[in-house]
């Protein structure tokens, strides 16, 4: 290595190699305050040359010419001058001007001054700077353009991945390895600020020989805050370091960088639009890489990494979009189960694929009773019950089956034959061996849904009405399946065990059902209906206290649809609500045309609970019986079932009109299932003994039994009792001898039209008496 001086300066150094001791002596002595001696033409152990100017004379110019050759010619571009020291002879001379120019690059003649000498070295020894110079300026200058023309490749590399990636992770890997496939990039990775209690920036992706040094740091804010790294991030400035060895920010890790080789270091900032910062760093093994125009395109590579980031993070979130979207079009978000949207894409899909020797079940389920929990408890119940009953038969089905919600408290549930599944086929092969498998799996689904429910610390029982139909017996298309199993669930609503299978008959009687409701609105706006008038009469001596009006229904072709035909539809379609009121307008005004003419009569008119639960319940009845009639004399019926389930606002609504003067009576009474508390709690006026008891009176069945003792809680209770469906006159003794003091039934009349009963009020039972 050369010697410095004490200014610091690289000192020359010089060969001197003459034969003639005394030129060797007076060339030291010129150069000894200046001037480092060596004392061969040789390349020291760097591959650089050890000397920077050869002093020779003629012996030993031709003893080391080879050495010096080569020498120079290693050096190149660099110069090596050299310098011939000649006799004073003529002969001398003339070899000496042969040499210059090709061997040697000056010739001094000697004796020559000291001075002489010493501006003959100096001379040479600038040469040799200048070409050292030079050389070092090109050499920079070669650098710089081998690095653009990596930065450039690695670019254009990376810009093929930015098209080619379809997410982030993949992104950032490619990048990392197109940029240490280019020589002389020992490593490169890429990271990301991760917020916590001391935030740290978590390398995601890294390629190159160097690898192994990422595993072994962590780039924490309280370790290494101050580190390039945390700098790029916090400034979002691109941070270079050509000497890492000798940044004092990285002295942390100075080991590992030592052990890795990696010499020089830049980081450049990555900061996407969405999401946490982050940083890409790229080594080198050589001190006193990147300058300006790598740094420069390294930099675009880092603008596109953001752009590619940008993009595929808006693609993600486009597609988080589409699918929260889709989640929504396609899941009930109460229960967490597919929609109905969702069933019928699925079960087309599958009834697709599916041959006609494979069979699929479609069972359609109704939960009983669950709007009486929702009106009682409140709607945040109601959802929680739902969950549970999603949770029960998720429970009950196979894990291949589909359930889903249908909306409100109605499920559908699609049962499939497995393919190549020789169990099922074996069953499916039976007469009726698969229908058999979904009437059980609907036997099941049904004896599970009736268990108790705890919902706010109560329990409570619902129940369901399960209807089912098959592919591909029954229809071969999504909808239509399913339509075939809600047909069969209203069926399943009538039977015992609350299951049923669809069939062309009850699809007829839906079909009906659907007819009459047409009809029945049609019948409503033309006012069609007609009131007939049943008497009710005092038991003991036969008068006529009053009526029923009971509802008819006149057809063209001279026949009547029966009550019982077409009020479950109203009640079910909400028809019964204007129906209803009409029934209460038509009453009354024919109570007060009665009145008018001299006939006070009680009038009993029939009230939905549907009827009672509208908000303006109270002041339609009190608008339909208007200044002229005395509510007093109005008794609103209603059946014990429908009220005894009803939730509270029915009870205030029957409260309120009872305070305004309207009577209220339980129509059926005994067959339901009445509280005696809420019965003591309800303003009741008359209890109606169902006429199924009364028609046991005088036999061996305990109708008289039940029917003495509803006479009796009416009489504890302070209500009157009514006997309905009095056919003969030992019926009518046997009730008068219990105590109960008024009825109705076909002894005195059925229901007539109103211009019938006129004849009819001044019946006494002593005029039959002995018939």
């Amino acid at each position: 290595m050369a010697a410095t001086d004490r200014g610091g300066a690289a000192r020359p150094r010089v060969v001197a190699n003459l034969q003639s001791s005394g030129n060797t002596a007076l060339i030291r002595e010129i150069l000894k305050e200046r001037d480092a001696i060596a004392g061969e033409l040789r390349m020291d152990e760097d591959g650089e040359p050890a000397f920077d100017l050869a002093i020779l004379d003629a012996p030993t110019l031709a003893r080391s010419r080879d050495a010096l050759q080569r020498c120079r010619a290693e050096a190149e571009p660099r110069i090596l001058p050299a310098l011939l020291v000649v006799e004073g002879s003529a002969g001398s001379s003339r070899r000496a001007v042969r040499e210059l120019g090709a061997t040697v690059d000056d010739v001094l003649r000697i004796p020559a001054t000291r001075e002489e000498l010493r501006a003959r070295i100096d001379n040479l020894l600038r040469l040799n700077t200048l070409s050292r110079e030079l050389h070092a300026d090109y050499t920079r200058a070669d650098r710089a353009l081998q690095g653009a023309n990596r930065a450039l490749r690695a670019l254009h590399a990376g810009n093929q991945v930015l098209v080619r990636a379809i997410d982030e992770q993949e992104l950032l890997d490619q990048i990392c390895r197109v940029i240490i496939d280019e020589e002389r990039y020992q490593l490169a990775w890429a990271g990301f600020v991760r917020d916590g209690d001391d935030p740290e920036i978590t390398i995601d992706a890294a390629a190159g020989d160097s690898r192994g040094y990422v595993e072994q740091i962590r780039l924490t804010r309280s370790e290494i805050g101050d580190g390039p790294a945390w700098r790029a991030v916090d400034t979002g400035e691109v941070m270079v370091v050509k000497d890492l060895l000798a940044e004092p920010t990285v002295q942390p890790v100075r080991d590992k960088l030592v052990a890795y080789g990696l010499a020089s270091a830049i980081t450049l900032p990555i900061r996407p639009r969405s999401g946490a910062p982050g940083v890409l760093v790229i080594y080198s093994s050589v001190c006193g890489d990147f300058d300006d125009n790598e740094c420069d395109v390294l930099k675009r590579l880092a603008g596109n990494i953001e752009f590619g980031l940008n993009a595929l993070r808006t693609g993600l979130e486009r597609d988080r979009q589409k699918e929260a979207v889709r989640e929504l079009a396609y899941s009930d978000p109460l229960t967490g189960l597919p929609n109905r949207n969702y069933l019928v894409e699925r079960l087309d899909g599958l009834l697709s694929e599916t041959g006609s020797d494979r069979h699929v079940a479609v069972l359609f389920i109704d939960l009983d009773r669950f709007k009486i929990i929702n009106d009682a408890l409140g709607h945040v119940a109601g959802d929680t019950v739902l969950g549970q009953i999603a949770q029960r038969l998720r429970q009950v089905i196979r894990p291949e089956d589909l359930v889903a919600r249908q909306g409100g408290d109605e499920f559908i549930i699609v049962m499939a034959e497995p393919p190549r599944s020789t169990e099922w086929r074996a069953v499916a092969e039976e007469p009726g061996g698969f229908s058999a498998a979904a009437q059980a799996l609907a036997a099941r689904l049904a004896a599970r849904l009736s268990e108790p429910l705890i919902v706010e610390g109560a329990e409570h029982r619902l129940g369901a009405s399960i209807g089912i139909s098959l592919y591909p017996d029954h229809a071969s298309g999504a909808n239509e399946l399913i339509d075939c199993a809600d047909t069969a669930m209203y069926a399943a609503k009538n039977t015992d065990d609350h299951v049923c299978m669809y069939s062309q008959t009850i699809s007829a009687r839906r079909h009906r059902r659907l007819s009459m409701e047409a009809r029945l609105y049609r019948a409503l706006g033309a006012e069609e209906f007609r009131l007939h008038y049943q008497p009710v009469f005092d038991l003991a001596s036969g008068v006529i206290e009053g009526v029923e009006a009971l509802i008819r229904w006149p057809q063209r072709d001279g026949t009547w649809v029966s009550p019982g035909e077409f009020m479950p539809v109203a009640e079910e379609t909400g028809l019964i609500v204007p129906l209803g009121e009409w029934v209460l307008r038509t009453a009354v005004a024919q109570r007060a045309a009665w009145l008018a003419e001299g006939n006070d009569l009680m009038m009993a008119v029939n009230v939905s609970v549907r009827h009672l639960k509208q908000e303006d319940a109270i002041e339609g009845m009190l608008t339909a019986i208007g200044d002229a009639v005395d509510p007093t004399r109005i008794e609103l019926e209603v059946t014990e079932s429908s009220l005894m389930d009803a939730g509270d606002r029915v009870g205030a609504t029957v409260e309120a009109l009872h305070t305004r003067g309207f009577r209220v009576a339980v129509d059926d009474f005994g067959t339901g299932y009445s509280s005696l508390s809420r019965l003591q709690e309800m303003p009741i006026n008359t209890l109606k003994i169902d006429k199924s008891f009364v028609a046991e009176l005088g036999g061996d069945g305990r109708g008289a039994v039940i029917s003495r003792a509803i006479q009796q809680l009416a009489d504890n209770l302070g209500f009157r009792a009514l006997a309905e469906g009095i056919e003969t006159d030992h019926q009518r003794r046997l009730l008068v001898d219990q105590g109960c003091r008024v009825g109705q039934g076909f002894l005195v009349s059925g229901a007539v039209p109103p211009e019938e009963l006129i004849g009819m009020l001044g019946h006494r039972f002593e005029s039959r008496q002995g018939a």
